[in-house]
Parts: structure tokens; C-alpha cells; sequence
């Protein structure tokens, strides 16, 4: 039991890891709402995805620090915060890899529960 412990706790760790870093959509032009991927670079991030909006105008960037999902307005400029992967692009929802590494690591605890 204590190998299959150890063993799920390294994939796990390995699993997580690799998430610490999420990746944005990185425009200053031709991102506003309705926004198109085409041709929009992305860049990976350390913190959070950002997406700024001025009077009809958007911009789409990482925040390199960690904020949780949120959006503040202040002067006329609305910011939203997420940290998901490619959350700042449509209001489409995207699976985060975070969730993919919980619900892996749900279905193994749960199958070594049952094995031994």
C-alpha cells in the first residue's frame, strides 16, 4: 500500500509541477470583443491572465502576480483577473489544468482505495 501511496504522490507531483505555469493571449490590437484567436500571440505567465477594456477597446495580457478571479473597475477601465489556461480570450470556459490534475488525483485515490 505504501508503494502505491508513493507512487501516486510522485505523479502528482510531477503533475503539478508542470501546471505552474499557465498560458495567456497576449494583444494590445485587434482584440476586442467579439475576440478571434487568429493571429493573437500567447504567452506563458506565472501569475494571471489579464484582460483590460477602455471605452470598447480590449487589451489581453498576463499579470505576473496571482489574483484570484475577479474584475475591478476603476476610472473607466474595467480589469479582469483568471487563471485558467487562455481564460482572457472569449467567455468561452476553459478546463484548467489544475482541475485535470484534481480530478486525476480523485480517481487515483480512489482506485487504490478499492484495490487495497
Amino acid at each position: 500500500m505504501n508503494i502505491a501511496l508513493g507512487l501516486c504522490l510522485l505523479v502528482l507531483t510531477v503533475a503539478v509541477q508542470q501546471v505552474s505555469a499557465l498560458e495567456c493571449y497576449h494583444c494590445y490590437t485587434g482584440c476586442d470583443d467579439p475576440f478571434s484567436v487568429n493571429g493573437v500571440s500567447k504567452t506563458d505567465c506565472n501569475g494571471s491572465c489579464t484582460k483590460t477594456e477602455k471605452d470598447g477597446k480590449a487589451a489581453r495580457n498576463c499579470f505576473p502576480i496571482v489574483q484570484k478571479n475577479s474584475c475591478e473597475e476603476a476610472a473607466g477601465v474595467n480589469v479582469c483577473y483568471c487563471t485558467g489556461e487562455l481564460c482572457n480570450g472569449a467567455s468561452e470556459r476553459y478546463l484548467s489544468r489544475v482541475s485535470i490534475v484534481v480530478t486525476i488525483a480523485c480517481v487515483c485515490m480512489s482506485v487504490f482505495k478499492h484495490i487495497f
